[in-house]
């Protein structure tokens, strides 16, 4: 067994409005090294901006219009997933919350995320409202629902 573990980097925001901010986010990368006789954590201010994902970024026009019959388009695209900045694969995009996920409807994302990360989601917009179902490379894990804000 070796005498040292490095667990991975990990980036963390601290802006609560990450979700609609266009310009570059503060964050924190964080290191852990781990021996048999100390801790070191390593905390590095960066500086990050991030595309924002458009739905079009996944769906070609003709696509679009099955689209329109179906709830779900399967796609199989690697993604970040904020806040944590995870790597992640896209395996669908519905307009339905209830389509591959865990929630009835938007106003159960919203309060998921509020209770389990302190982030407020904004109202959905009333057009052009789409759910990414998003697997993390886990054996056996579960796709898990994001909106796009």
């Amino acid at each position: 067994m070796p005498s040292e573990r490095y667990v991975p980097t990990k980036t963390y925001n601290f802006c609560s409005d990450f979700l609609t901010t266009a310009g570059p986010l503060n964050t924190v990368k964080m290191d852990i090294f781990v021996s048999h006789r100390e801790i070191t954590l390593s905390l590095q201010p960066t500086c990050i901006k991030l595309p924002v994902m458009k739905t079009n970024q996944f769906i070609n026009p003709d696509i679009d219009q099955f689209f329109h019959t179906n709830s779900v388009i399967k796609v199989e695209e690697d993604c970040y997933v904020l806040p944590s900045m995870k790597q992640g694969k896209i395996i669908s995009i519905s307009k339905n919350p209830k389509a591959n996920g865990a929630f009835e409807n938007y106003i159960q994302i919203q309060q998921h995320w509020k209770d389990m990360y302190g982030y407020v989601l904004p109202n959905e917009p009333k057009e052009g409202f789409w759910y990414y179902n998003v697997k993390f490379r886990i054996p056996n894990a579960t796709p898990y629902t994001y909106p796009s804000v």
